[in-house]
């Protein structure tokens, strides 16, 4: 497992420096994340489940002209990310679930996560973006109480989404 910055084909999010302000619009950040490699999909507006009549993480997509059409006709559409397409494996960290006392206490048994981008969820939680190559990709499940992993069948949704409680931020780095 890399931190996302060393991936040699992700670090275009890291070039990508208009992804992390807060300014940005929802449209144009599907663009670059998909432009960074990213396989994304529009999520309901202000929500976290994939758009009714939609296939979800399955419809994921790089392509301009679908991403462009998705966002044409909903703007306010939030932004999916197919961890398993994109080469994520995503440390999801829920407080409300007691995630920060589990992870806490497995890294002590375990080790320090290796650092890495993170994305600050409306909830309190922590979003950790890993990248996996493809052929040591694992499927989503949960590391202990509180603390799922996004990977294959799995996706997460991305900055600057926004739900009733807030909005999706990168951490500062």
């Amino acid at each position: 497992m890399e931190s996302l910055s060393q991936a040699s084909g992700l670090t275009q999010l890291c070039l990508a420096e208009s992804l992390f302000s807060p300014d940005i619009a929802l449209p144009e950040a599907a663009l670059l994340y998909a432009s960074a490699g990213f396989w994304v999909f529009p999520v309901q507006a202000y929500g976290k489940l994939p758009r009714p009549n939609s296939h979800g993480l399955l419809d994921a997509t790089l392509d301009e002209a679908h991403i462009r059409a998705w966002w044409d006709d909903d703007p306010n559409a939030n932004i999916g990310i197919n961890c398993g397409r994109s080469s994520l494996l995503v440390v999801d960290v829920d407080p409300r679930n007691g995630g920060d006392l589990a992870l806490k206490n497995w890294t002590l048994v375990c080790g320090p996560l290796p650092p890495t981008l993170c994305v600050l969820t409306p909830g309190g939680g922590k979003h950790f973006y890993y990248y996996v190559p493809e052929e040591r990709m694992v499927r989503k499940g949960k590391l202990c109480q509180g603390v799922d992993i996004q990977a294959a069948g799995g996706y997460v949704v991305a900055p600057p989404s926004q739900t009733l409680y807030g909005s999706y931020v990168w951490a500062p780095r």
